[in-house]
């Protein structure tokens, strides 16, 4: 559910000002395409009888994701055209992009040693 919410947030903040000048479609699709890899790694590694939980990094991506979305909403409600602010959701958001790919990155780096043992 948390996904659902995250990543369509994202994508309606590519529609509202202040912040369509902040995110932007590629960085959604960078989200997007991590939480689809992810989630069908989960659901191969799980329909082979082998558990594959959400690990440390996957966690902080989760937290960083949401401290953006909740940013961006205030920056967008309250403060639109504080410089502060839109740098403060800035920051988060490129924070957000690169706990996505790290995450991303350890999670099939794991996928690869977990499924070739399973196979």
């Amino acid at each position: 559910m948390d996904k659902i919410l995250v990543c369509g947030s994202f994508i309606f903040f590519l529609t509202i000002a202040p912040l369509n000048g902040l995110f932007h479609a590629w960085f959604v699709v960078v989200v997007l395409a991590r939480e689809l890899l992810v989630q069908g790694i989960r659901s191969a590694a799980e329909a082979s009888g082998i558990p594959f939980g959400a690990n440390f990094w996957g966690k902080q991506k989760t937290l960083i994701q949401n401290i953006t979305v909740g940013t961006a909403i205030c920056t967008a409600a309250h403060f639109e055209g504080v410089r502060w602010t839109e740098l403060l959701t800035e920051g988060w958001m490129w924070a957000t992009l690169a706990s996505t790919v790290v995450s991303g990155v350890a999670y099939v780096s794991i996928a690869r040693k977990v499924l070739s043992r399973g196979a």
